[in-house]
């Protein structure tokens, strides 16, 4: 069986401050997948992007308070849209001998659907956890359009798999 991790990507307070879509089932989905990896021992890394808004040392940058976030989890800033990106990840993920990834996170749009992208091309397996991801909108589509749209499209790349499903997975 492959070595796996879930990786919460850009889950941080300011954005999740701004109420994003199903905010509250969102966040109770996040907390069982984590609570989920915990009990099976395995890895749980955070992703956080650094931007104008959220700088590195602020609150808003931080990892959201309301998530199970432990001292000995690994923590990787970003400035792209990928996970991968000048992040020290990919090198991290290798010496650990990590090829599975379960993907979790904020924007459903830009950086979780970049970050799932990258890592299909660098040939890691994917389960991108359903409801597991968040999106504010835009002027075009509505919140639940793109939720929609993105957790279908992410099938031709991995796994769209509830929390049940993982935990069945996982035993």
């Amino acid at each position: 069986m492959s070595k796996q991790a879930l990786i919460v990507i850009d889950v941080q307070n300011l954005l999740v401050d701004h109420n994003p879509y199903r905010k509250e089932a969102y966040l109770k989905t996040l907390n069982e997948v984590i609570a989920l990896f915990r009990a099976h021992q395995l890895p749980v890394l955070f992703i956080r992007h650094i931007s104008p808004d959220m700088q590195v040392g602020t609150e808003g940058f931080e990892v959201y308070r309301g998530l199970d976030v432990r001292e000995e989890d690994k923590k990787f800033n970003k400035t792209y849209r990928s996970m991968f990106m000048d992040t020290g990840l990919e090198a991290y993920l290798k010496v650990q001998g990590i090829t599975r990834l379960t993907l979790c996170g904020m924007v459903a749009q830009n950086c979780v659907d970049a970050s799932i992208k990258s890592a299909f091309e660098r040939g890691y397996e994917l389960c991108i956890v359903k409801g597991g991801t968040s999106t504010f909108g835009d002027n075009i589509l509505s919140q639940e359009q793109i939720q929609a749209h993105y957790e279908n499209a992410w099938k031709y790349f991995g796994k769209v798999r509830s929390v049940e499903e993982i935990a069945k997975e996982l035993n």
